[in-house]
């Protein structure tokens, strides 16, 4: 189980848009405009990124809270404890990145409001 947290958190650090470990990454692009200054007559470049969808990132945020959940308590393996909760913490930054990536700043400018809820629900 630490070698799998491990594993987890060394993705949600490295990708934290979702680009390695999610199922939907084909599926959710972004755009990007490249702002730099470039020479007269030449065009900005539009950079074209991947990452999970909110689905994907809620599923990994319950998965890891009932992780949590067996692993808790007093008598619970203090490692995958810490582990657990090293994760929580870098899947938080990647929820972050993946909700301002979509727009979300309330469940009416999100693509989609079942999305909105499974996130919600996997912090609860």
């Amino acid at each position: 189980a630490i070698a799998t947290l491990q594993i987890v958190c060394a993705c949600a650090e490295a990708f934290p848009r979702g680009e390695c470990w999610s199922s939907s990454a084909r599926r959710n692009w972004s755009t990007v405009l490249d702002e730099r200054h470039y020479p007269g007559g030449t065009s900005a470049r539009i950079l074209e990124r991947h990452g999970s969808s909110p689905s994907d990132a809620a599923a990994m945020v319950y998965l890891l809270g009932t992780t949590l959940e067996s692993c808790g308590g007093s008598g619970g393996e203090e490692s995958v404890q810490i582990w657990t909760l090293v994760a929580l913490l870098k899947m938080a930054e990647s929820c972050a990145i993946i909700c301002s990536r979509e727009g979300l700043t309330d469940s009416a400018s999100f693509g989609s409001s079942s999305q909105l809820e499974a996130l919600r629900l996997a912090w609860q």
